[in-house]
């Protein structure tokens, strides 16, 4: 029996130096992975550990909604990801799906506009000589110009162009690379610039330029790219007459400008991809949402609505509607639209197919997105799950279908 005794408490200690062994193995494995994670953000200029931070913190924490609101005026709310990032006068917050804030940027500037990216944000003082690169767990970089700030972009792995006044010549664009670093500069000495808009690879700039021809505004669009340190313009399509709105690269080589009188898709050749015409309609707002553009035209103080509508991605119109009330926020997902008027919230698919609708009392600001909306009030934020009545769903898209036919 003591023999016996001895062999099992020599099984139970040899357990425990395995247990040992794996946990000790455990911690050299993750702190192998950490000091990776480390490397590659020095070697990468922060790209490949900012995006595994990021992701890590998307997933984990937080104790759910309600949040208290971080005060201020909202400037911008929308949905990244599984992200709600939140732009107000004086910071950028970021918080994951379960109402942890993960990110909490500080910029204090006068005119704070956003430039998004599903792997950057941008922020820059319109008028003023500041910006700053962050992504949804860190920051990665603050810049004083010398220069007057027109316009910005940021593409998804941090590459951004920026465009200001200029000492020489009328204006000019300064683009950097993923490590945040200066990679060309285009002078402009005929045109005033507007819009900047960098592809999703960062090696393409659209630059929105204004100009004058015969007493009648001429805008126009150029796309240039940099080969052997030289910067070559691949096209310029003029827009006589308009006034560009915006520019984006939404879609990797595929450019959508939005003018005043008319949406056009461009290929990086600058060849016509598709537009839709406005025709006497006046622009109000827009979104995009996944590949899909929602257009809001009209004056409600004066007309009493507003007319909806949507493009797919060739401009094909997918679906139009009357809103006889005023729209207090529109935001855009790729799983449809989310509406905000009267107190009320409803969520549209792309053919403006209604398919949920709740009161919503003191909203300020909405975002939707991956099936669940969440809406500022002056206190907190909260998040709503959109459910949607799939059998109804089928059956409202046949009728339409049957009525169009």
């Amino acid at each position: 029996m003591g023999e016996l005794t001895n062999l099992d408490g020599v099984r139970r200690k040899r357990t425990r130096r395995n247990l040992l062994r794996q946990i000790f193995a455990l911690l050299v494995l993750t702190a192998f992975i950490l000091l990776c994670i480390v490397f590659f953000t020095q070697l990468t200029g922060g790209g490949l550990g900012i995006t595994i931070m990021d992701t890590y913190y998307s997933i984990f924490g937080g104790n759910g909604y309600p949040v208290d609101s971080p005060g201020g005026i909202v400037k911008e709310m929308y949905v990244s990801g599984n992200d709600l990032v939140v732009l107000n006068d004086t910071n950028l917050y970021i918080y994951n799906k379960n109402g942890k804030m993960i990110g909490n940027y500080q910029h204090r500037y006068p005119t704070p506009i956003l430039s998004r990216s599903s792997g950057r944000l941008l922020t820059f003082d319109r008028g003023g000589k500041n910006l700053r690169i962050d992504a949804k767990s860190s920051a990665v970089k603050e810049l004083t110009l010398g220069q007057t700030i027109i316009a910005a972009d940021v593409a998804p792995g941090g590459a951004f162009a920026v465009a200001t006044t200029s000492d020489k010549y009328i204006a000019q664009v300064q683009v950097y690379n993923d490590r945040q670093e200066p990679s060309y500069t285009w002078y402009s000495s005929e045109n005033l610039i507007s819009h900047v808009a960098l592809s999703q690879d960062g090696k393409l700039l659209a630059v929105g330029c204004i100009d004058a021809k015969g007493g009648v505004l001429a805008s126009s669009v150029k796309i240039f790219q940099a080969k052997a340190g030289q910067v070559e313009e691949i096209s310029a399509t003029e827009f006589l007459d308009e006034n560009i709105v915006w520019i984006d690269y939404e879609r990797q080589n595929q450019i959508t400008i939005i003018t005043n009188k008319r949406v056009v898709l461009l290929n990086d050749k600058g060849e016509n991809l598709g537009e839709f015409l406005f025709g006497q309609n006046r622009l109000n707002r827009f979104e995009l949402g996944g590949n899909h553009l929602v257009l809001a035209f009209g004056d409600y103080t004066a007309d009493r609505y507003l007319d909806l509508v949507v493009l797919d991605k060739e401009c094909n119109v997918t679906g139009t509607k009357r809103i006889s009330s005023r729209i207090n926020d529109l935001s855009a997902g790729a799983d449809g639209i989310y509406l905000l008027h009267d107190n009320t919230l409803e969520f549209y698919d792309f053919q403006l197919q209604n398919h949920f609708q709740e009161q919503l009392q003191d909203a300020v600001a909405i975002a939707g997105g991956n099936g669940r909306v969440y809406y500022a009030t002056d206190r907190e934020i909260r998040v709503m799950e959109i459910k949607v009545d799939q059998t109804a769903s089928t059956a409202q898209k046949e009728n339409s279908v049957a009525q169009t036919k």
